[in-house]
């Protein structure tokens, strides 16, 4: 059975979700029965809905009293959107799948939980790498016991990101935006969110859309770029079991690495970075396992999954609102923190050949490296611009 799905947001990562969408409505699996996008204009694949006559309205409110039929609504919108639009939907009594984070707030989150559990449908949330095979099986091993106790899971991410990525809309860096609608956007509750996500999700052991809770933190927040919200953290979290897990993500840096994870545990160890884009496990006594390529059917499978769920009427999704809300969690303490404005007169800036600047804190790419190999905090490596740790303890 074909399902009847609805694209809300073409632009930006909408386009990602459109290329996996047609290969599924090639083989039957979907039919894209409609768009919303208030810009649908300015949008590479804009051309493509007109040559396929799929119907684009301007907003959801369009959607609805046109008459179209949905099964699926598949959100690819600014993170201040994700919980009225889920709830929007939810009440219709269609199905949603929201791109990630899953909300701006937990509190957001636990709305969309109460509007699902009304509607009786499916919400899942696009961490792509649950949906992965190589993810989904190391979950699996060690929900096993295969590694034996998790000790510290610990990932790094430099992610340059320039002023044109700022001044793209009228959200990016901003607690609130313009509405003073919540967004939090940050690099950790966007651009590598999935990474933190991915910690919470691998330890989450009762049963495949579960996740590790966290308990306290310890963070670091900082501010280089002329936004509101911070551009650079290191965060140390402990779960429930006690699992130390060290995240360290930054955009205003001058280098980029390949996003970088060791997850330890007391027989063996998982890294990710270091082989050609795949997971992989090494046991006590030597032992590899290849876990392959999160990133080559994660997106498929994404869409995959939750078509077949919608089909056969089910509720269950390797990435729910409950395993996403672990990150969200973290994202509501963070917001609680004070951001320590790093000193301007000692920033710099990187202009590119089409004039954008590039503002970055010298030597940050090598702190955050540092941090992750010796698995300490900035203040805990004595950097003289490093502010003192924030902790709390996460209800």
């Amino acid at each position: 059975m074909s399902v009847d799905v609805v694209l809300v947001g073409v632009g930006g990562y909408g386009a990602a979700h459109l290329n996996v969408m047609r290969p599924a409505i090639e083989q039957g699996a979907m039919r894209l029965v409609g768009a919303v996008d208030p810009a649908v204009e300015r949008a590479t694949d804009w051309p493509d809905l007109q040559s396929r006559g799929i119907p684009v309205w301007k907003d959801l409110e369009g959607l609805w009293t046109s008459g179209v039929q949905a099964s699926l609504v598949v959100l690819a919108t600014p993170i201040q959107f994700h919980a009225p639009q889920t709830c929007a939907a939810l009440d219709r009594g269609v199905s949603v799948l929201c791109e990630k984070p899953a909300a701006a707030s937990l509190a957001e989150v636990r709305r969309m939980a109460e509007a699902r559990d009304r509607a009786g449908r499916l919400v899942a949330v696009g961490y792509q790498w649950s949906f992965s095979t190589a993810m989904r099986t190391l979950k699996r091993d060690i929900a096993a016991g295969r590694y034996g106790r998790p000790r510290r899971l610990r990932t790094w991410v430099s992610w340059p990101r320039d002023a044109a990525y700022f001044g793209r809309n009228n959200w990016a860096g901003r607690i609130r935006d313009a509405a003073d609608r919540l967004v939090n956007d940050s690099p950790v509750n966007n651009a590598t969110a999935h990474y933190l996500h991915n910690m919470f999700f691998v330890l989450g052991l009762e049963g495949l859309g579960a996740g590790a809770r966290p308990a306290a933190l310890e963070a670091e927040l900082y501010r280089v770029n002329p936004i509101e919200n911070f551009d650079a953290a290191c965060l140390r979290v402990a779960t429930d079991d006690g699992v130390e897990i060290l995240f360290y993500s930054a955009h205003c840096v001058d280098q980029s690495n390949v996003p970088t994870f060791i997850y330890e545990f007391e027989q063996g160890t998982v890294t990710y970075g270091q082989h050609d884009g795949k997971v992989m496990g090494t046991l006590a006594d030597g032992t590899t396992i290849d876990y392959g390529k999160p990133d080559a059917d994660a997106m498929a499978r994404k869409l995959g999954d939750t078509l077949a769920a919608v089909r056969d009427g089910t509720r269950e999704t390797p990435c729910s609102l409950e395993a996403a809300a672990m990150q969200t969690r973290v994202i509501d303490a963070l917001q609680q923190m004070t951001i320590m404005t790093l000193p301007a007169a000692d920033c710099r800036a990187r202009v590119n050949e089409q004039g954008v600047a590039l503002t970055y804190w010298p030597g940050l790419y090598e702190a955050i490296r540092q941090g992750f190999d010796q698995g300490r905090l900035f203040s805990e490596m004595n950097l003289p611009w490093a502010a003192p740790a924030q902790r709390l303890a996460l209800d």
